[in-house]
């Protein structure tokens, strides 16, 4: 067993990763594990899956619970290491 963890943010400078002070959180998101389990972002905008089966998981962010438009649902990811995605206006 394993945790996803994540952060959802604005991505002010364009760098792929949080600075504080310039990028902003965003909390209250709404994240959904495949298989039913959801969950939404802190103040700071991050979130956590914990007790998660090894292997590939999708996630979706709920995109009526962000105030901008989120990535396409095509982007995948199967790392170990934290997620970043950019997303084209």
């Amino acid at each position: 067993m394993g945790d996803i963890v994540g952060r959802v943010f604005i991505d002010t400078n364009g760098n792929r990763m949080f600075d504080a002070g310039v990028d902003t959180a965003v909390p209250l998101a709404r994240i959904l594990l495949a298989g039913g389990r959801e969950v939404r972002t802190d103040a700071q905008g991050r979130y956590s899956f914990t007790n998660v089966a090894m292997g590939t998981h999708a996630l979706r962010l709920d995109p009526a619970s962000v105030p901008f438009r989120p990535c396409p649902p095509r982007t995948t990811v199967a790392s170990a290491a934290p997620a970043r995605f950019r997303c084209a206006a």
